[in-house]
């Protein structure tokens, strides 16, 4: 994993000293990255995290059952902006679509497979960090 695809707040893999854990990153330098647990790793001991079921219902994705045997479908519960993001899972891939406006005209705009990018692309659309449980938890 590069450090030029991470941001402040993205959940990272991380080998730690003595196990594997999952780790919130507080700061990125070129060879090594800081963590708010207080500690620190080079940039070569972490990973990006799978992105799953559970990863989205953890950020308050929501599943919805949109009749569509071809996807399973999850929403977003933030609906202080007017983009609303609909994530669906085909085929073991994510994909990101924009169903802001509700009808035929949702469209796929990137296909994920990791956490990092998840945090990524809602904090490029909305300006909002995208939290666990409305804070940032392990």
């Amino acid at each position: 994993m590069n450090a030029n695809e991470l941001r402040i707040n993205n959940w990272v893999g991380w080998n730690g000293p003595s196990h594997y854990e999952n780790a919130l990153v507080s700061a990125i330098s070129k060879d090594e990255i800081f963590f708010k647990c207080g500690d620190s790793g080079l940039i070569n001991e972490i990973e990006p995290i799978l992105l799953t079921e559970k990863w989205l219902l953890r950020f308050g994705f929501k599943y919805i059952d949109k009749n569509d045997n071809d996807y399973i479908t999850y929403t977003d519960s933030n609906h202080e902006y007017y983009l609303q993001l609909e994530v669906r899972r085909k085929d073991g891939k994510y994909t990101i679509l924009d169903n802001s406006f509700d009808d035929l005209r949702a469209f796929s705009m990137v296909d994920i497979m990791y956490v990092n990018q998840l945090q990524n692309l809602y904090f490029a659309l909305t300006g909002k960090e995208l939290e666990i449980g409305g804070e940032n938890e392990n």
